[in-house]
């Protein structure tokens, strides 16, 4: 869910270029989309308490993406190395993502 997909997303545009500071804030909306008390968290007859227990477990911080961010600096030395080494993209398929996405 919303870990995964959080990284997922905040990774694409890390290596768009995206500024980190801009990235930590997208990674935020989630807390803005997403209401469990209306969603019931998928369970139709979920007990509010029961939704009042797990509603934290739906929420993003800010810690959250700080510390993957980090994770993959301090596994591949930066961001770029995550990008190149981590994930084997070569400069110039970091070139065609950003002009995919950007132009």
């Amino acid at each position: 869910g919303k870990d995964r997909a959080g990284w997922a997303a905040s990774s694409l545009l890390l290596a768009l270029g995206v500024l980190r500071e801009q990235v930590v804030e997208h990674y935020l909306i989630s807390n803005q989309t997403f209401d469990a008390n209306r969603q019931n968290l998928g369970l139709p007859e979920a007990d509010p308490e029961v939704i009042a227990l797990v509603t934290p477990l739906t929420k993003v911080r800010a810690e959250y993406i700080e510390a993957s961010i980090a994770a993959a600096e301090g596994q591949w030395g930066s961001l770029d190395g995550y990008f190149h080494e981590g994930l084997g993209l070569t400069s110039d398929e970091r070139e065609q993502l950003q002009q995919n996405w950007l132009r």
